[in-house]
């Protein structure tokens, strides 16, 4: 009896032990990407309900690399996202001007990792990123590193690219 009941007491805790850790893992992917941006950008998002890493490139000890990634947030954690410190309105006079930093992050993203070239270029197609009149855009530059956020209103969505060399 007192054999049972060590053996209950132990499957329990390892139970518990996996699932704390199962959990805690889970809670470390979805804010690693809003840990970055608050670091390295000074930009406070709110934990996501949903995330779709793209790719991301960034596997050196340093930092170096490219990271595409959507984000999908409840009404309430949209709104802060939509009322971003830094967020411009897209018009019709800088929407151009968005779609070059968009499509000089594609390029330079194939152009630098040549061997994952066919891959990053369907990656593109599949989540393609099409910016349109009263959604935001965040572009910050420091150096050569440069983060485009694009804050799609109609979908609830925060698109990143982030560009770290």
């Amino acid at each position: 009896m007192k054999k049972r009941k060590i053996v209950l007491i132990t499957l329990l805790l390892i139970g518990v032990l996996l699932l704390g850790g199962i959990l805690y893992n889970l809670f470390l992917v979805k804010t690693a990407n809003i840990s970055m941006l608050k670091e390295s950008w000074n930009l406070d998002i709110p934990i996501p309900n949903k995330e779709i890493e793209v790719f991301d490139t960034q596997d050196s000890i340093n930092g170096d690399g490219q990271s595409y990634f959507i984000q999908e947030f409840s009404e309430k954690n949209f709104k802060k996202v939509f009322n971003l410190k830094g967020g411009i309105v897209v018009s019709k006079d800088n929407i151009n001007e968005i779609e070059k930093y968009i499509d000089k992050f594609k390029r330079d993203s194939v152009n630098i990792n040549k061997s994952n070239k066919n891959k990053i270029e369907e990656d593109f197609k599949k989540y393609k990123l099409e910016v349109k009149k009263d959604d935001k855009y965040i572009y910050k530059r420091n150096y050569e590193n440069y983060v485009v956020l694009i804050i799609k209103k109609d979908e609830q969505k925060l698109y990143s690219l982030i560009w770290n060399q």
